[in-house]
């Protein structure tokens, strides 16, 4: 997700809480066992998302959006 156009920023962790082992011997990662948060910019926008369950469903939603100023050239 980091190589995708316009992320800046990206943090990812795993609630192992939820994790049990298969009858191999391994757990099998799913969307709702993943803590997700992204920055995104375009131009002198910025926009932070969060993947969040809804539902039984990991849903990315956006959490802010803020617009900066434009550094002068002066």
């Amino acid at each position: 997700m980091i190589l995708q156009p316009f992320v800046e920023e990206i943090t990812v962790r795993l609630d192992r809480a939820q994790m049990k082992k298969n009858v191999f011997g391994y757990s099998e990662l799913s969307g709702l066992m993943f803590d997700v948060e992204i920055v995104t910019r375009v131009g002198y926008s910025y926009c932070r998302a969060a993947l969040t369950p809804e539902n039984g469903y990991p849903l990315m939603k956006i959490v802010e959006c803020n617009e900066i100023a434009p550094l002068s050239d002066h």
